[in-house]
């Protein structure tokens, strides 16, 4: 499924170091989830007109480990249409809006990190709408407003694997 609204890529493309869709992360619920690989306190903007609905940003911690998982810092923006957006992995305490702020496309709202379950400083950016799974959502595949090259990393398993 493909969202009915068109995003703005969250960040500056002049500060971009890739960004990718690594299937041994971003499967199920997160099948559609995009990594914007960014230096560690790079201005991360909204997506689209929204409302703050969700954020943490307590957490100085992460690694490369699912232990890490909760301890992630994040903002999840409300849009119309029932989509959601949610930024993932940002910086300790960088959060500039509060729970209930209106920010409107292209507003300063955090800089990047690598809080949670992370291997590298980025930004983790996903779209999702409310579905009847575990979490309650699923992600959907972001129309954005202009083009951006994502490398699709899928993972082929060895035989030693199988």
């Amino acid at each position: 499924m493909r969202s009915k609204n068109r995003y703005q890529i969250p960040c500056d493309l002049a500060y971009l170091r890739a960004t990718l869709s690594d299937a041994r992360f971003h499967n199920g619920p997160l099948l559609h989830a995009i990594d914007f690989i960014l230096r560690e306190g790079t201005a991360v903007y909204a997506a689209l007109d929204g409302i703050v609905v969700d954020m943490k940003m307590d957490s100085f911690i992460g690694g490369p480990d699912p232990e890490f998982v909760r301890d992630a810092n994040y903002i999840t923006l409300q849009h119309v249409g029932g989509e959601f957006s949610e930024y993932v992995h940002l910086q300790h305490a960088s959060g500039i809006v509060d729970e209930g702020d209106y920010v409107g496309v292209g507003q300063l709202i955090a800089r990047s990190g690598n809080t949670g379950y992370s291997t590298t400083p980025h930004l983790h950016f996903h779209v999702g709408r409310s579905a009847r799974t575990t979490l309650g959502w699923r992600t959907i595949e972001p129309i954005f407003m202009s083009d951006i090259p994502i490398d699709r990393i899928s993972v082929r398993r060895t035989a030693m694997e199988k």
